[in-house]
């Protein structure tokens, strides 16, 4: 075996497909095809294989993944202690965030780019959970993740780019619209709408912490359409305020007591020897931007 076999490797799960990582890699599709296959024929397992959709890790292939990404990752930490400790710096950096967060970033990306010009910043956006995955795994540099305590002062990692507060979501027209803040018992005679966007844990303790049960009439997936049933008044939802950044027609009234989520941006290693990571977490201080205006229409 040798790092390019199992670079290679890792490029072609990530990206999907030998052409997509032919391109990461600066290769052709066949000398990663190639690649792949040396690596198959040295272990004498086959680790992927082509489908219509792409490629999928065979059981073997499933087994040496996570091995093979350790091996690329603390090749490519190597490479930044060097390149720390010559002062040279590198050239890109993978950021990843959830979709609401996303509106907290244009600031702190374009403080960065002030600071570091000739780094280009690129990023991915995922669900939360998606997002702490990659950070996990080191495939992004750094990501913003959301703390269900809710307690800014907590001194977890990173930095703090916003609390964002809970709050009730009802179509204009319903009963409750000009309530000026609600209780959960409020809300317990309509359908409960729930998004599987991260949230569920910070909505089991209020309840919890409530007396009452978190019991969903019906689930989604994506926040627009739960969004969309909100509107079509087929229940009531709680969401953080950021998910509702640029939602129209829907109201959206404070939960009594409070409860918050908090958000931080996070580097993939905890204490990172890489200077444009550290750059990037010391402009997000600076720059993280306060609450943002309630969007219109709610």
């Amino acid at each position: 075996m040798n790092l390019a076999q199992l670079r290679a490797l890792v490029a072609v799960v990530d990206t999907g497909g030998f052409t997509k990582a032919a391109e990461t890699l600066g290769l052709t599709q066949s000398g990663v095809s190639h690649v792949v296959a040396s690596l198959e024929r040295e272990l004498q397992l086959p680790l992927v294989s082509r489908t219509r959709g792409g490629v999928r890790l065979t059981d073997h292939g499933r087994r040496i993944i996570g091995h093979a990404r350790e091996v690329v990752h603390r090749t490519a930490r190597i490479a930044e202690v060097a390149a720390a400790a010559t002062g040279e710096r590198r050239r890109r950096l993978r950021l990843a965030a959830f979709p609401s967060a996303g509106h907290l970033l244009p600031a702190v990306v374009a403080a960065f780019g002030h600071a570091l010009p000739d780094v280009t910043v690129v990023l991915l956006e995922g669900s939360d959970a998606e997002v702490r995955a990659w950070l996990d795994d080191k495939l992004v540099d750094a990501g913003v993740v959301a703390d269900l305590h809710g307690d800014a002062a907590a001194g977890g990692d990173g930095v703090v780019l916003h609390r964002d507060r809970m709050v009730a979501v009802v179509d204009p027209d319903h009963p409750l619209a000009g309530e000026p803040a609600l209780t959960l018992a409020d809300l317990a005679d309509d359908p409960f709408l729930l998004s599987d966007n991260g949230c569920e844990p910070i909505l089991r303790r209020m309840y919890h912490a409530a007396g009452l049960s978190l019991r969903p009439h019906r689930r989604v997936r994506d926040m627009a359409t739960l969004l969309a049933l909100v509107r079509e008044q087929l229940g009531v939802t709680i969401v953080p305020e950021l998910a509702l950044t640029g939602a129209h027609a829907l109201t959206a009234i404070p939960i009594v007591p409070a409860a918050h989520r908090v958000l931080r941006l996070v580097p993939a290693d905890a204490d990172p020897v890489d200077s444009t990571v550290r750059t990037l977490l010391d402009v997000a201080r600076d720059a993280a931007p306060g609450r943002p205006a309630r969007p219109s229409g709610t």
